[in-house]
């Protein structure tokens, strides 16, 4: 299929022979613009080597280009009637595996390569749990609204958890803005696609547990200053086993205590939380 005519055309008929109506609640919107499939497989710069994995592949728009070149194709789809769809037309190819699971579920395989048009209602989740494994590389299509939260810089209003927590262990680029039109049914928002690259995360288990405990306090209260955000989670802190007076101590000393959690950009984070992980150690409360 070289044109997004023939392409939307397929797609309508193969759902309609199969008596299939896209579902909302489960952001069913199929990518119909052969040219960013083809960029988003070029983006991933898939090869004979490569395993890759596609989440929510749907009636297989961007499965077929994948499986063309990639040496092992894992196709996921949870929707029994598309993985149906996914199956008939793609059974005679040797190398692809076919998962009607929850990706949530999934284990991704080590250094696998992973393409999806995320479903939008799933996108924060299934991104946190990409994050967890040693993969290659991610290209994926999401909400632009999401997708700019992604890769915001300090100072930004989209700066916050997920930007955090997502720059810590990926490096992040937005490769194009994806409009709502190259998908049928056509969503109510645009989309942009971006690529993941996992990166070495420099905190040991200690640091990155005090790390997340301060991100996830402390921009629960915007627009506070950041050492009033702490103590509010003050019984957090102690439960972990970290004073939150060393806490503090630890931020004044940085010169962050006065300001506010989207004003500190992520590599200030990481020294404090290095920093309140040596004072503990050193004292004898770590656990």
């Amino acid at each position: 299929m070289e044109n997004k005519e023939k392409m939307l055309k397929y797609t309508k008929k193969t759902l309609f022979e199969h008596g299939i109506k896209p579902l909302k609640k489960l952001s069913q919107h199929f990518m119909v613009e052969p040219l960013t499939i083809k960029q988003m497989v070029a983006a991933a710069d898939l090869g004979p080597d490569d395993h890759t994995v596609e989440i929510g592949a749907g009636t297989g728009n961007l499965s077929l280009e994948i499986i063309r070149r990639s040496g092992k194709s894992t196709l996921i789809e949870k929707d029994r009637r598309l993985f149906r769809i996914l199956k008939e037309r793609f059974m005679e190819f040797s190398n692809v595996e076919f998962l009607n699971i929850d990706a949530l579920d999934y284990s991704f395989p080590h250094e696998c390569k992973i393409l999806s048009n995320m479903p939008y209602h799933l996108s924060s989740k299934l991104i946190f749990h990409i994050l967890k494994y040693e993969f290659k590389v991610s290209v994926l299509t999401l909400q632009k609204e999401f997708g700019e939260r992604l890769v915001a810089k300090p100072g930004t209003k989209n700066y916050g958890r997920l930007s955090i927590h997502a720059q810590l262990k990926a490096d992040i680029d937005v490769i194009r803005f994806v409009p709502k039109t190259f998908f049928w049914p056509p969503p109510k928002v645009d989309s942009v696609m971006v690529r993941l690259v996992p990166r070495q995360v420099p905190l040991n288990n200690f640091e990155q547990k005090i790390f997340d405990l301060i991100i996830n306090s402390v921009f629960k209260h915007r627009n506070k200053k950041i050492c009033n955000a702490v103590k509010i989670h003050s019984e957090t802190f102690r439960k972990a086993g970290i004073p939150t007076e060393r806490v503090l101590k630890v931020l004044e000393e940085e010169f962050l205590s006065q300001k506010r959690s989207f004003e500190i950009p992520i590599n200030r984070y990481m020294e404090a939380s290095k920093q309140i992980a040596e004072e503990t150690r050193n004292n004898g409360l770590s656990k």
